[in-house]
């Protein structure tokens, strides 16, 4: 039986970290299926409520949480008595480095936590550091999406602790392959694109062939985009007028990051329509992202800022528009389509209320062609490439 140990952030509350993990470890299963699976995140209340099929066992990467456990006392005396910064990190990651140690496998969820904005590098690197030096399993940074200009010497030397690093889309493997010459280097789609959908109940508002799902997150509202919340509640408020003028659909809005991050925003979206019957809310957080999937993949037509609500939407062969904000957002598109130009609105582009409006009906428009283009056409070989990152998985554990 081969261990793998797999490392994500906020599994507990955000759906799409959650749907890459359920992405991966069907990838895991399919070609490793005698892998006993340890999934760690970053979460205190991380556990077995997470409820993922195939994973044996649930660590948090931490292990101590409690500002009075002995463990964290005693961390804290190493840092700041003997100023020992290494054995600080020993006994705070302790419980993620005694699993690493006779691991086959770590696989480490890359994907934009080495965007600056993110602020997340520091503990990126201390984490994969200690695994490195105290463990003889291959590793893998999976799944990033990185603008080539951010990739400065101390990523570079992060990425050198790794066997393979992958992109999720070929901007960001074009960019690694230029900046780490010397590296494995692979690409493959993102793997919530392989994450199985789960039916529950349409809500009653919810017209079948007939619904338009919305995502708005508190990530596009914030000035570090080049935007702010008035200018893109303004957008989104012009876009669902004319849909409401203009075709006989009904608006669901849905979050897709939960602890009310998307929720704050869409309910002040929200709070725009509620004398019409035609628009709803999906306020339930308790939805994992194999539900969000299902109703996605219900809508005929899918707007969504949230990377992993596209996905959902695009792996349903929903026609999708994007609310982008980093390189992830455009590369996807430029790998389904050919090209991000009408499938990706950049939210610094909303100089004015009409921009999401002219996109929008210029795709909607055209959505039984894209529908048709993404079932036929793009989507099963794109499939077929974000499954094939099981090989490389398969292969690293033979060699080790």
């Amino acid at each position: 039986m081969k261990k793998i140990v797999i490392l994500i952030g906020a599994f507990c509350y955000n759906r799409g970290s959650e749907a890459l993990v359920r992405g991966t470890i069907e990838i895991v299963k399919k070609h490793i299926p005698d892998s006993y699976i340890v999934l760690c995140s970053g979460e205190e209340s991380f556990g077995p409520n997470a409820n993922v099929n195939n994973v044996d066992k649930y660590i948090r990467r931490q292990s101590y949480y409690s500002g009075f456990s002995f463990k964290r006392m005693l961390a804290n005396f190493y840092k700041k008595v003997l100023k020992n910064t290494n054995a600080y990190n020993k006994i705070k990651y302790k419980n993620l480095v005694n699993e690493c140690r006779d691991a086959d496998l770590v696989i480490v969820s890359g994907g934009d936590n080495y965007d600056k904005s993110y602020g997340m590098f520091d503990l990126m690197h201390t984490v994969n550091n200690l695994i490195r030096q105290n463990s003889k399993a291959k590793m893998v940074m999976y799944d990033c999406s990185l603008d080539v200009n951010e990739i400065d010497e101390n990523i570079k030397k992060d990425f050198d602790l790794f066997d393979v690093i992958t992109a999720r889309e070929n901007d960001t493997y074009q960019g690694f392959l230029k900046k780490f010459p010397n590296k494995d280097i692979r690409y493959y789609p993102d793997p919530a694109f392989v994450m199985e959908k789960e039916k529950i109940d349409l809500p009653e508002s919810f017209k079948l062939n007939g619904t338009i799902g919305v995502n708005v997150s508190s990530m596009v509202t914030e000035a570090q985009y080049g935007s702010d919340e008035n200018k893109v509640l303004s957008a989104y408020t012009k876009m669902i007028e004319w849909i409401l003028s203009n075709t006989d659909n009904n608006v669901m809005l849905i979050p897709h990051v939960m602890k009310n991050l998307d929720l704050k925003v869409l309910r002040l979206l929200y709070s725009k329509f509620t004398d019409n019957k035609r628009v709803f809310l999906i306020e339930n957080e308790e939805l994992n992202a194999k539900q969000l999937k299902y109703l996605i993949s219900n809508c005929i037509f899918y707007i969504g800022a949230r990377t992993h609500s596209t996905i959902a939407a695009y792996s349903s062969c929903v026609p999708t528009l994007v609310l982008g904000y980093s390189v992830k957002s455009i590369g996807i598109a430029k790998d389904l389509f050919g090209t991000s130009d009408g499938y990706v609105v950049p939210v610094k582009n909303l100089s004015s209320d009409e921009v999401l409006v002219k996109a929008l009906s210029r795709l909607y428009e055209n959505k039984e062609q894209i529908k048709e283009k993404l079932e036929n056409e793009t989507m099963p070989d794109y499939i077929e490439k974000t499954w094939s990152a099981g090989e490389m998985f398969s292969s690293l554990i033979k060699k080790n």
